[in-house]
């Protein structure tokens, strides 16, 4: 009796439920700001330049270019945040697997 008691204890212990495997899905996507269009200086107007005295006409057009250079720095200073963003999301997605 001792030994068939011991032998259905061995043979239960084998039958346990499995776990419930559940998977949650998450939406990752940048802030809104980080995607928005970069802005740029629009040129001078032709008919505002073309009056303006020949001496000043390349100082207007070096300032545009500088105006022009600034807004770029900004614009990619903006994408820095969004890869940083993307890396942190990739290491956290790797992390994972």
């Amino acid at each position: 009796m001792l030994r068939l008691l011991l032998l259905s204890f061995i043979l239960l212990t084998g039958c346990s439920t499995q776990p419930v495997i559940t998977y949650n899905t998450k939406v990752i996507s940048p802030d809104d700001n980080l995607i928005l269009d970069c802005t740029f200086t629009h040129p001078p107007d032709t008919t505002t330049y073309m009056q303006t005295p020949a001496n000043d006409r390349e100082k207007v057009l070096a300032d545009y270019v500088n105006t022009l250079l600034n807004d770029g720095i900004i614009c990619n200073q903006k994408f820095v945040a969004l890869r940083e963003w993307k890396k942190q999301t990739t290491n956290v997605i790797n992390m994972t697997k």
